[in-house]
């Protein structure tokens, strides 16, 4: 449980986005309106008080949507941040993909 609790809070934490430079986006996005109890009871948890990196069960009734949460990403291998340099490849891998192949053709 405490790993996966450490997952959840890696995927919500803010990192560089690799689209819009200078912006911060979280590995997990939620769509507004689609999971509503999760977004609300999701900052509700409380840490447990005898372990502070687990959560406590109680409310009982609030866990079930953080819970599968967690047990969601669990299943998912964590996307790692990129360095300056790994994005500044990845911009050039995507400009010479949009470089037509032939110039007489524009294809």
């Amino acid at each position: 449980r405490v790993e996966g609790w450490r997952v959840v809070r890696d995927y919500l934490e803010p990192i560089p986005d690799p689209v819009n430079e200078g912006e911060t986006i979280a590995r997990v996005m939620f769509f507004e309106n689609a999971i509503r109890r999760l977004t609300a009871h999701l900052p509700l948890l409380q840490h447990d008080d005898n372990n502070p990196d687990d959560v406590a069960n109680d409310p009982h009734e609030i866990t079930h949507g953080p819970d599968s949460l967690r047990y969601f990403l669990m299943s998912r291998p964590p996307i790692k941040s990129l360095t300056e340099k790994q994005r500044e490849k990845q911009r050039e891998r995507k400009e010479d993909r949009a470089k037509p192949l032939y110039q007489s053709t524009g294809y």
